[in-house]
């Protein structure tokens, strides 16, 4: 690796020995339950990520670092946590190196990879209110020398594979979507859904995914959001960036409004009609769960207002190519439409709507589109152009 790398990432450590009592644990998680994931960084700058058994009954299928919740015998350290999770999920027996102290833990006489502790980032609060502590680490061996090592828990994980680190610092999100913040749950940000696929690595890149079924065929992609997105897009800033010109862990990913903004085109004079405006808006989009249970979440859309006519599309360049084709499922007239502020959260499922929300409803209110801006003064100009003349 770059000999910057390293340097970067360990300039960015809180913490060297993983104690609970951590002054980068923010007051608020002092009653949260606790839990470690480990970001183990190979040689060629690649990170082990696992897809979750579809057993579970808790988060079935999803991507994800590494690690789980803290256990008594962990003593209070969420280094330790992130070691024994990695070992009983993938089977790497881990040991740092001689930097760091641990407390005295039972250990066995098998052959141990030794690993230097890069940093331990700020806790995080999950969706689900967990304080999770990142340790990132690093594996002084290539990726690909590490597949015979790995021995899946089939009780706890499906694949396990190698993701080259530059993916989160060049590849285009699939989608965008709103939520609170990981770092700070009082606030409302943008966060990322990836698509890892496969047959997108380079030629020469060796198989990186193992199965924990004998049969288990690898699937063409992984989809790697929430948490684990937001931490890798994390650590690749770090690892591409000079920390001096980085403001750490900002604002998951949050891209500036004025790059998002609504784009208000000039009035024709001749005939009085005002020209479409468009920018990109968040809508409130439901999903079904493995439960069943339907749930939401904020997504970032397109939206070209024209002749009383609100299109929805997934981007810029898609509406560029598509013009006023939108289907109805994605196109609201809006003639005698109301505009109106959200209604407060009534389930727990639902996100808290974000600050510069709105709502668009027409026949009586049997359709309605939740709608959200980056600024007050977007939302502004959004309802009143909405608004029925």
């Amino acid at each position: 690796e770059p000999p910057h790398v390293l340097h970067n990432l360990r300039r960015c450590a809180t913490d060297r020995n993983g104690s609970s009592s951590s002054s980068s644990s923010p007051p608020h998680h002092a009653n949260l339950k606790r839990a470690s994931v480990m970001i183990l960084l190979s040689q060629d700058l690649k990170i082990l990520m696992t897809q979750r058994s579809l057993k579970l009954r808790s988060h079935p299928g999803q991507v994800c670092f590494p690690g789980g919740k803290q256990d008594p015998e962990d003593g209070g350290n969420a280094i330790v946590t992130a070691l024994r999770e990695t070992q009983e999920e993938v089977g790497l027996d881990l040991e740092l190196g001689s930097n760091v102290s641990l407390p005295d833990i039972d250990t066995d006489e098998s052959p141990k990879t030794k690993i230097e502790l890069l940093c331990c980032l700020p806790t995080m609060e999950s969706k689900h209110h967990l304080c999770v502590t990142p340790i990132v680490c690093h594996m002084p061996k290539v990726s690909h020398t590490t597949m015979s090592d790995l021995q899946l828990n089939a009780d706890e994980v499906d694949y396990a594979f190698w993701v080259p680190l530059s993916f989160f610092h060049t590849a285009v999100p699939l989608e965008q979507y709103m939520g609170t913040s990981f770092a700070d749950p009082t606030q409302i940000v943008t966060k990322n859904k990836y698509w890892y696929r496969l047959e997108e690595k380079d030629a020469t890149t060796h198989t990186m995914v193992a199965a924990s079924s004998p049969n288990g065929a690898s699937p063409p992609a992984f989809l790697i959001t929430g948490l684990t997105a937001y931490l890798a897009q994390e650590v690749a800033k770090i690892v591409y960036s000079s920390v001096t010109d980085r403001a750490p862990l900002e604002n998951d990913g949050m891209i500036p409004p004025q790059t998002l903004g609504t784009h208000q085109h000039d009035v024709d004079d001749d005939n009085h009609n005002e020209k479409p405006l468009e920018g990109y808006l968040y809508r409130k989009l439901v999903t079904t769960g493995s439960t069943g249970k339907p749930g939401y979440y904020w997504s970032q859309k397109y939206f070209v207002l024209h002749h009383k006519l609100l299109h929805q599309y997934d981007n810029e360049q898609d509406a560029i190519r598509k013009s006023q084709s939108a289907t109805k499922k994605h196109r609201l007239n809006v003639a005698t439409a109301q505009i109106a502020f959200p209604a407060k959260t009534t389930t727990e499922e639902e996100e808290p709507s974000p600050p510069h929300a709105f709502t668009v409803s027409i026949l009586e209110g049997r359709i309605r589109w939740e709608l959200a801006a980056h600024t007050p003064a977007e939302r502004k100009e959004w309802m009143q152009r909405l608004a029925p003349t």
